[in-house]
């Protein structure tokens, strides 16, 4: 439109120029020479060559581009792909979802109305995965990896554990005596399973044996340990500290209903329903309590209101997990499924249009990998590369 403008102009001017009130036919009407803009121009894109697991984004870099992001637009192949910030030199692009080692990149510049087209092939990776060769209606509860990056997938209504090594071999490892809610790696190696009862069980992870771990003061559903090797569990309004020697510590917290826990940094995190809102307690958030040296915790504090995730607000959060980075990864049934929140506050979505909703499980792998249920009416286990490793999970090193 700014160059139709011009032009438009630069006519206007010429019909003034021949429209005066006398004709000079020894004078020259137009002496300047026309100049055209400068195109735009590829010099390298970031990640160089190929775009590994873990790269969100892509960055395009070279010159004349257009300063207004929407002034732009970059092609892979013949696929437009979502610009997230733009200036003269560089364009920030989301990962498309292509799979390819023969990519064409181009940016149309509409400052220019001119064409740049990188002079060399791109690739992208694969991120994405099937585990285990699942069946539908196969419903999947809980997932825990071992050190070893051996992955558990404990299957409710027909109360199945099932271990997938990391080379992919497949074995039925146990049948638990209860419907399973949470699984963790635990001392040893362990198995440590959850099951909505007082009761919280371990499954040998070579020989399948169930045992009783530990008992809760209450009927627990979902935990996780900390650094100290204490265990902090819970389910509906009761939460406690478990310690190696068996004693409980209990919290007291009241009119919430748990979704997660996870321990991360010193600092053990709930996804959690409040059963009574009010202005100080929203009904649906991210609470987190500081771990102290002697095990307890301090005082709740709200770390993620749900209802300032933007398009996120309105889905149903299932289930979290932290990068070694921080960054904190949020199950959810959103068309774009997981949730992302930077140590620095900025929201961010992760592959979208990429993965499948939606999940009800995550966890992290002792490698470069996350884990995820799929959920709904296809019941399945994917990897999803991340090409960066995950917080610890202190269970794996006890």
């Amino acid at each position: 439109m700014k160059y139709i403008i011009k032009m438009l102009i630069t006519f206007m001017i010429l019909i003034l120029s021949v429209t005066g009130c006398e004709y000079d036919t020894n004078s020259v009407a137009y002496k300047d020479k026309i100049t055209y803009p400068e195109g735009p121009l590829i010099t390298g894109i970031n990640p160089d060559k190929v775009a590994p697991p873990g790269a969100n984004t892509i960055s395009i870099i070279g010159t004349n581009f257009c300063e207004v992001a929407e002034n732009n637009e970059v092609y892979f192949n013949q696929i437009s792909v979502e610009i997230l910030e733009a200036s003269t030199t560089n364009i920030t692009v989301r990962r498309p979802n292509i799979i390819s080692d023969s990519i064409i990149v181009r940016v149309v510049a509409f400052d220019n109305y001119l064409i740049a087209e990188y002079d060399q092939l791109y690739k992208i990776d694969p991120v994405l995965a099937d585990v285990g060769s699942f069946v539908d209606n196969q419903v999947q509860i809980a997932l825990a990896v071992d050190k070893n990056e051996n992955l558990y997938i404990c299957e409710r209504l027909n109360k199945i554990i099932w271990k997938i090594s990391a080379s992919g071999d497949k074995t039925q490892l146990a049948n638990p005596s209860k419907f399973v809610t949470d699984a963790k790696i635990g001392p040893g190696g362990v198995l440590i399973l959850m099951a909505n009862n007082k009761s919280i069980f371990q499954i040998n992870p070579v020989t399948g044996e169930e045992t009783v771990w530990k008992t809760a003061p209450k009927a627990v559903s979902y935990g996780d340990f900390d650094d100290q090797g204490n265990f902090i569990t819970g389910v509906k309004n009761d939460l406690y500290v478990i310690y190696p020697d068996g004693s409980a510590l209990d919290i007291g917290l009241n009119k919430f209903n748990f979704r997660c826990i996870r321990v991360y940094n010193g600092y053990v995190y709930l996804l959690a329903e409040n059963t009574s809102p009010d202005d100080e307690n929203p009904a649906l958030a991210v609470w987190r309590f500081e771990i102290k040296s002697d095990g307890s915790l301090g005082d709740k504090e709200l770390f993620l209101d749900w209802a300032e995730t933007g398009d996120y607000a309105e889905s149903d959060p299932t289930c979290l997990t932290f990068g070694q980075d921080g960054t904190m990864y949020v199950t959810t049934d959103n068309e774009n499924p997981i949730f992302m929140l930077y140590g620095d506050g900025k929201q961010d979505v992760l592959y979208k249009e990429i993965l499948t909703p939606p999940l009800s499980y995550i966890v992290w792998g002792s490698q470069n990998k996350m884990y995820v249920i799929v959920g709904g009416d296809v019941n399945k286990v994917n990897s999803i590369g991340m090409g960066a490793q995950g917080a610890p999970y202190y269970g794996r090193d006890l």
